[in-house]
Formats: C-alpha cells, structure tokens, sequence
C-alpha cells in the first residue's frame, strides 16, 4: 500500500532561535492568499536585537540552524516536507524537476552567509549517496521515501561543521547499537506537515542505525572554508 502525500499550506512564519539569543524570523509573501507558495523574506537578528541582515528566501518547513552570531544559516531537507521525507531516486531519474538541482539531484541542505548562499548540497552530486530504493511499502505516493531510513545530519557549531550520515534499517533478530531508534506504535499526523489524509497509523518505526559518514562540510567562518569526505 502506497499514501498519497501533498503538502499542507505553511504556516505565516517561522522562527529559529540560537541559544546566543540571535534570531531568525522567515515570514511567506503576504500576497500568497492559500499558503503554498514557498516563497518570503527572512530577517536575522542578532542577540541584542539588530537587525543584521535580510535575505529573499522562505525556510518553510526545513530544518533551521543558526549559528551563535547569527552570521550562518543552515537550512536542512526540503521547504514542504522538512527532514521527514525525501525522493527516491527512481522519482528523480524521471522527473528531472529543476526545483531540485541540475540533472535531477536533490538539494539536501543549503548554507547561506549573511544572507548570501553559499552552499548547496546534492544528494547525489556532493553526498554521493547510495541509491534511495523505490520500495512501494515505504515509497510514499510513488515518488517519497522516509529520509530517516537513508539521511541523518548533524550541526556542530562549536566545530562548525555539517555532517551527514548514511542510515540503514535492521531487522529485528540482528543486535543494534544504543543509538538505534527503538520499535514502537508510531502516529504520523499530516498537520504537522505535509499529508493530505488526516492521519495513517505505521505499525512500527524500525531499527536504524547510523552508518558511514557521506560528507562533513566544514561551515564558514570568512569566505574560505574546506570539504572533506569520508575515506579522503
């Protein structure tokens, strides 16, 4: 069984917050009467409260990081559907969407400094990630697939580094990791971010467990900074 998945209309805004106290306030274009356009103004403040810089991007749903002196955003997943879902790669093979990178690679994470980007990251270009299957039981409305079970980040700002990592599914007769997410009923609510049904019960969430590190990207600090890949 496959579920229809389409995005819910964003919220009005979307903050973040460093525990410096710099904050991120990402406001949709007023005109935007339904709520799904991915579009907006995001304004960053610094701990005291000044305005430091303002950028034409909307964070949507992704998964907002902000560096201690507000200088570095870090925008991980997707606007519509944040780090729940990502495409198989069967979806983008045939879809090609610009939206989503040149040659049909998704964009996982972008940084942006002081309101400039400064570095998107391809699934497929730069994390050289293993194939997503297109597996019809967890493949959701023929193009999605869980991004827990194939993508786990991370943000070390005291590092300033952005890791990610490959994930991989257990069974339940193979001995996992303390890290391993336990087996357990599990509700996935559509207003929280994306389904169109109301809500479907999955019967477990599987063991996962991080594997191999893909790509740590070393976060700027000026205009330089390096990247280093795993095995290099």
């Amino acid at each position: 069984t496959t579920f229809m998945v389409h995005p819910a209309p964003f919220d009005d805004e979307y903050t973040c917050e460093s525990p410096s106290g710099a904050r991120l306030v990402s406001t949709r274009r007023t005109d935007d009467i339904e709520g799904y356009a991915a579009e907006g103004t995001t304004r960053v403040y610094g701990a005291d409260g000044t305005l430091l810089y303002e950028m034409p991007v909307f964070v949507g749903r992704r998964e907002t990081h902000l560096s201690p002196d507000g200088s570095v955003v870090v925008l991980d997943g997707d606007e519509h559907f944040g780090t729940g879902l990502m495409r198989s790669t069967r979806f983008m093979e045939e879809d090609g969407d610009e939206d989503d990178g040149e040659g049909g690679a998704q964009v996982v994470a972008s940084v942006y400094l002081n309101g400039e980007l400064w570095r998107e990251l391809t699934y497929e270009g730069d994390l050289k990630g293993p194939p997503v299957p297109a597996d019809p039981m967890k493949e959701i409305g023929g193009g999605f697939a869980w991004r827990r079970e194939e993508l786990e980040s991370e943000v070390d700002w005291e590092g300033r580094a952005l890791t990610f990592y490959s994930c991989r599914v257990v069974e339940d007769d193979v001995e996992v990791s303390g890290d391993a997410l336990p087996r357990e009923p599990w509700i996935f609510c559509c207003r929280r971010w994306c389904c169109c049904m109301t809500y479907y019960r999955e019967p477990q969430l599987p063991n996962i467990v991080r594997g191999e590190t893909l790509l740590s990207l070393a976060l700027p600090l000026s205009e330089s900074s390096e990247i280093t890949r795993s095995g290099d």
